[in-house]
């Protein structure tokens, strides 16, 4: 019996040779075929869609090897907004706090023999869509259609209802009247803005249309979204 040590990856051949009493000989070569260790294949799965006012995903990732075993997993954000992770450290990685904008994660896997392989999975977070169907009868303009401003569960400005519009259109809204739809377009306020109808009006999470009126005629328009 013949043991070898310290084989790289490459092709070897052993030659048994016998010889017998009377002095005649006979021999038997063996090869031996040495790969290099494969690394995992990793999928960190098929990229993923959400819309706000929803803010987590669940990422589920797969990874197989050939020659070995999977040791470990590990997430890692590569670009992105500041969201919160968990579950890092396993197949199935949690995202939660999500903003609008594109997030890109990857999941890197090792095995027992400390190789590595990775894949990236991408997060588009988007601000849902809205028919500006709606006209505004009175100044005959319809709702403006691009979304302003997100309002996460904790922004300090849920608790400053007059300074969210003023902030966002840069009006002094005393003299103004303001008309906020929802998202199907129904009108849900038309008059003078105060804080008490900030927690009346957007006590639900969802997408808000506002229109800043002053003498007659539209001078802003946007979108809220809001997270509660």
């Amino acid at each position: 019996m013949l043991a070898v040590s310290d084989l790289v990856a490459g092709t070897y051949v052993f030659r048994l040779t016998v010889t017998n009493e009377q002095g005649g000989s006979a021999y038997d070569d063996i090869n031996v075929f040495v790969k290099e260790p494969e690394p995992p294949i990793v999928d960190a799965g098929s990229d993923k869609r959400v819309m706000l006012p929803s803010d987590t995903v669940t990422i589920s990732g797969t990874a197989t090897d050939s020659d070995g075993s999977i040791a470990s997993y590990r997430w890692v954000q590569t670009s992105g907004a500041a969201c919160a992770m968990t579950h890092a450290t396993s197949s199935s990685l949690n995202v939660s706090g999500l903003r609008s904008g594109s997030y890109r994660f990857r999941l890197t896997v090792s095995d027992n023999a400390g190789l590595t392989g990775y894949d990236d999975v991408s997060v588009d977070v988007t601000l849902p869509s809205v028919a500006d169907g709606t006209p505004d009868q009175s100044v005959g303009l319809l709702p403006a259609s691009v979304v302003t401003d997100v309002l996460s569960p904790h922004d300090s400005r849920h608790d400053n209802a007059e300074a969210i519009l003023g902030e966002l259109t840069s009006h002094d809204l005393e003299n103004c009247h303001v008309r906020i739809f929802d998202g199907s377009g129904k009108c849900l306020y038309s008059g003078v803005w105060t804080s008490e109808k900030y927690s009346e009006i957007f006590s639900e999470s969802g997408l808000y249309i506002y229109n800043i009126i002053k003498r007659g005629r539209r001078i802003d328009a946007g979108k809220i979204c809001v997270m509660h």
